[in-house]
């Protein structure tokens, strides 16, 4: 029994899992102008950034895109120097129509990714047995409908049906096994929520949005977890294969914005962003059959604010150039910084063009980076400790059909 508490022990240190799993990549004009979309109200992709703002459209939307993300993370032990992750790359994907019924009722249906993670270490690296693989990955499907209740407001709401999926790998510290027992842990499951938008142009420059986008649940159920290298001392106690349930909350975020239209070309855009990752307080592994192996940890994540501010210049009425930037808080603490999301504060500055082929179709691009400052931590219960830094390059590209 002491031997299975040593390994259970081990484990813990894994989920440290928190808040900074959210992408803000879910449509090339909003990540063009640092995410500030709330008051900009244009596009199909106001399904997910501000439904009260569909409802203005003129014509039918629908937008099809998607992200390349490349993230570059180094960690700096105090005992081996600095060590590098071999992060997959990121490509979140997004898809929106807005379909215009009646001169003041908009319908619309999005497919996203709004959180997306996946950080991954050498299997040989000292933090193997706290993680050499984390890996989220949440889909939203939103069907939307928005009611312009005069020319100055609109407001509109979705419901949303989200499936998710969690992988999971690390080297388990057991007695007897060159070099080391390893563990997988797989499981998906379903979560729903919604999506409320309020916008209003109160003149002909100016506009606002405020939206909530709710907290969703993923309960996660019959997961496969495996355990390979075991000795045989631990064999009565660790099955090579079990199944274990957990649940994933993915916080609620309210957003605050203001856009300006200084001249017929310049719009400027000014967004905050309030997510509530204290609701995600805790994170549980349990394993019905095998109760011995369950692992309830503690979370300490705390909310955390985000700013934008964006502008984009149209020269002509075919082409439009975009400017951004985004400083976001990190909510996970500083002694529960772990390897597996390695958050810290950090500053989004990107850009991008627009531009009209014809009257029906048009196209985005966008370039971009993201800086997560130097930040030291520790996590306790896996008494380590270090320096995080990462960094990633942002291309992405969207193309519009208008009818």
């Amino acid at each position: 029994m002491r031997k299975i508490s040593l390994l259970l022990a081990g484990m813990m240190p894994l989920f440290s899992f928190a808040g900074g799993f959210q992408s803000d990549m879910q449509g090339q004009q909003s990540l063009s102008i640092g995410g500030a979309f709330t008051a900009f109200g244009k596009g199909a992709s106001t399904v997910f950034y501000n439904p009260g703002a569909m409802s203005f459209a003129k014509k039918s939307t629908a937008t099809l895109g998607s992200t390349y993300v490349s993230t570059n993370t180094n960690y700096l032990s105090p005992y081996n120097g600095n060590v590098e992750a071999d992060n997959p790359a990121l490509i979140p994907f997004h898809a929106y129509l807005n379909y215009v019924l009646t001169e003041n009722i908009s319908v619309g249906i999005g497919i996203n990714n709004p959180f997306n993670s996946d950080f991954k270490w050498a299997d040989d690296w000292e933090g193997r047995f706290v993680a050499q693989e984390m890996k989220f990955k949440a889909t939203y499907i939103q069907p939307t409908f928005s009611y312009k209740i005069n020319d100055y407001f609109g407001i509109g709401g979705g419901l949303v049906y989200g499936t998710g999926s969690m992988n999971y790998n690390r080297a388990i510290p057991v007695e007897g096994v060159t070099p080391y027992g390893q563990e997988e842990l797989k499981i998906k499951g379903t979560g729903y929520g919604f999506n409320l938008g309020l916008y209003y142009q109160f003149n002909d420059e100016g506009t606002l949005g405020l939206t909530y986008r709710s907290a969703v649940n993923f309960d996660m159920k019959n997961g496969d977890a495996a355990f390979s290298n075991i000795p045989s001392t631990f064999s009565d106690s660790i099955p090579s294969t079990a199944q274990f349930n957990t649940s994933i909350e993915c916080p609620s975020v309210i957003s605050a914005g203001f856009g300006y239209k200084f001249t017929k070309a310049l719009t400027v855009t000014l967004q905050i962003d309030y997510a509530t990752w204290s609701s995600f307080d805790s994170l549980n592994f349990i394993f019905p059959d095998q109760p011995h192996l369950d692992i309830r940890t503690g979370r300490n994540s705390k909310n955390s604010v985000c700013g934008r501010v964006g502008g984009q210049y149209s020269f002509t009425e075919d082409f439009d150039l975009r400017i951004g930037a985004a400083y976001d808080l990190a909510s996970v603490p500083q002694d529960h910084l772990s390897p597996d999301l390695p958050e810290s504060d950090k500053i989004l500055l990107t850009a991008g063009a627009g531009y009209k082929f014809n009257k029906s179709f048009s196209g985005d691009i966008t370039i971009g980076m993201e800086n997560y400052f130097e930040r030291k931590g520790s996590f306790s219960d896996a008494n380590m400790s270090g320096s995080y830094k990462s960094s990633s390059v942002i291309a992405g590209i969207g193309l519009n059909y208008e009818f």
